[in-house]
């Protein structure tokens, strides 16, 4: 049974004051779960609030005067001193291993209430990241921070805790970052990278399949990829440099330029997501 219930079982209804407002069941002794009917007594929202500031439960008197009248400033500066409160005492919970954190985090999660999560909370970091852009200010954009992010990064691979280091091919991008090979360290690298996929993504390819003859260009690997099922970028880049089959298709490199163009006398929709049985030296 609840305090507000106990209370009413001995005194009957609860008092309202002139607004309207029911009274506040207060625990005399400050102990909430303490329901004996001898540490209950009602109270208007006011003096409740009153009594838990004189008492310097300042949590508490914050948690009252947000249902009162909402001060944000006033209910700011109490849960500051709750807090520094908290902290000297030892008792916060930013104090810990981050159980706690984790913990309140994880029922969060568990019932879709997470902030993080929430497409609010993306469309903010989005509306941000853009705004920082159109300002040149984005930490993507300075040198200092590009280099802060590397050193970051570097130390977290080394120390076995960035999340490369739990996928595919993680062993090989620590010891490139250990020995300062990785792409990651240069920013010279990274801009050579970009405008070598741009360049790629460029290039008119052009799909032959091998059962049919059937011929169809498209505008890039993108757009190949886009209208061939289960094939990958680089193995589609590998296939027209080296002459190679793959996924059922001869592929050629036509150069930069031009549009999607359909070379057989089959419609671009039938041709696409054909597939033969590969045979004699292919990609895999």
């Amino acid at each position: 049974m609840t305090y507000r219930k106990i209370y009413k079982k001995h005194h009957g209804s609860i008092p309202v004051d002139d607004t309207g407002r029911t009274y506040d069941i207060h625990h005399i002794d400050g102990d909430r779960k303490n329901n004996d009917i001898k540490n209950l007594v009602a109270l208007s929202i006011e003096d409740h609030y009153l009594i838990h500031l004189e008492q310097n439960d300042y949590q508490a008197a914050a948690a009252i005067r947000m249902r009162w009248d909402k001060d944000i400033a006033e209910i700011s500066k109490l849960n500051s001193i709750a807090a520094k409160k908290r902290v000297s005492g030892g008792i916060h919970h930013w104090l810990g291993d981050g159980s706690y954190q984790r913990d309140q985090q994880e029922k969060l999660k568990s019932s879709g209430d997470y902030y993080q999560y929430s497409q609010i909370h993306k469309d903010n970091i989005s509306h941000r990241n853009k705004e920082y852009s159109s300002q040149g200010i984005h930490n993507f954009q300075t040198e200092e921070s590009r280099n802060a992010v590397s050193e970051r990064n570097r130390k977290n691979i080394e120390a076995g805790i960035h999340p490369f280091c739990k996928g595919i091919g993680a062993e090989n991008s620590r010891n490139r970052i250990i020995d300062g090979t990785h792409h990651f360290l240069n920013s010279d690298i990274q801009r050579n990278n970009s405008m070598k996929a741009k360049l790629v993504n460029s290039i008119r390819v052009k799909r032959i399949d091998v059962a049919t003859n059937d011929e169809v260009i498209f505008i890039g690997i993108s757009d190949a990829i886009k209208h061939t099922p289960n094939t990958k970028r680089r193995s589609i880049q590998k296939a027209y440099e080296t002459g190679k089959k793959y996924c059922g298709y001869m592929w050629i490199s036509l150069g930069k330029g031009g549009s999607s163009t359909t070379i057989s006398s089959e419609s671009t929709d039938q041709v696409i997501g054909k597939h033969s049985t590969p045979f004699g030296d292919d990609i895999v």
